[in-house]
């Protein structure tokens, strides 16, 4: 068995606002001695030609020892952005359910994105999802997951669905240390997807490790908590300077 670590959630230039190409994003994974991308193109904008191109790439620049994993980014009705990961097949079906059973029927793993206070705890309970964003780099920062995400995995999940990270990736300039690491017989595109399935691996930024199931302790969710309230006053503090700077440029 060999642990290896990994991305998920990155865009390229296949979506209509990523900046990566696919042989910048491999070189990239590279450096960091990351063993496997899972792309997550949005939908809008994509064709079927699109998704051929994007798998046959994939398979190509999958070589000497590295996986690049394709998949797809469809926001659904009610605003539930989810991520079709492994699947070799242009989707956009806007019903949830219908689209996470065609993910199913091709073989890939339907994972909840970025969930927020907004999303709808009882609609997304019904779901056969197959995992939950808790950590997504650009939306919660890279210090910490985010506190309320655990929560609903727990409420809608009755600890079966596993909590994973995802960069959400569209510069280079925005490429943090925010992985999943596993351990495999065989770096394969199977291996991994199960092994994001059934939970095995943890979440790591290089300072804290995450698993995808334990409830965080009392000290942790101090730590979460915090974290996620310093990010959200930081984001407040930006949309307020934002209105103050159009108010003066209208005067």
């Amino acid at each position: 068995m060999e642990e290896i670590t990994g991305v998920l959630h990155v865009h390229s230039t296949y979506s209509f606002d990523g900046k990566i190409s696919l042989e910048e994003l491999v070189e990239m994974c590279r450096k960091r001695g990351h063993r496997f991308a899972v792309l997550t193109e949005h939908a809008e904008g994509m064709t079927h030609r699109d998704m051929r191109k994007l798998v046959l790439e994939c398979a190509e620049r999958s070589e000497d020892g590295f996986v690049l994993i394709p998949g797809l980014e469809v926001i659904c009705d009610g605003n539930l952005h989810i991520l079709a990961l492994g699947v070799e097949e242009y989707l956009y079906n806007t019903e949830p359910e219908s689209l996470i059973d065609e993910v199913h029927e091709l073989g890939g793993l339907a994972v909840l994105a970025h969930p927020s206070g907004r999303t709808p705890i009882t609609r997304v309970a019904e779901l056969e999802l197959d995992a939950l964003e808790i950590w997504n780099a650009r939306h919660d920062g890279r210090l910490a997951p985010r506190m309320s995400s655990i929560k609903l995995i727990r409420i809608i999940g009755d600890c079966r669905l596993p909590g994973c990270c995802g960069l959400d990736l569209h510069e280079k300039e925005k490429f943090i240390n925010l992985h999943i690491k596993m351990r495999v017989n065989d770096i394969n595109a199977n291996n991994i997807l199960d092994n994001i399935k059934f939970g095995r691996f943890k979440i790591s930024n290089g300072i804290i490790s995450v698993d995808p199931y334990d409830e965080p302790d009392i000290i942790c969710k101090s730590f979460y908590s915090s974290i996620n309230a310093f990010n959200f006053s930081i984001k407040l503090t930006k949309i307020v300077i934002k209105k103050i700077k159009n108010f003066i440029l209208k005067m």
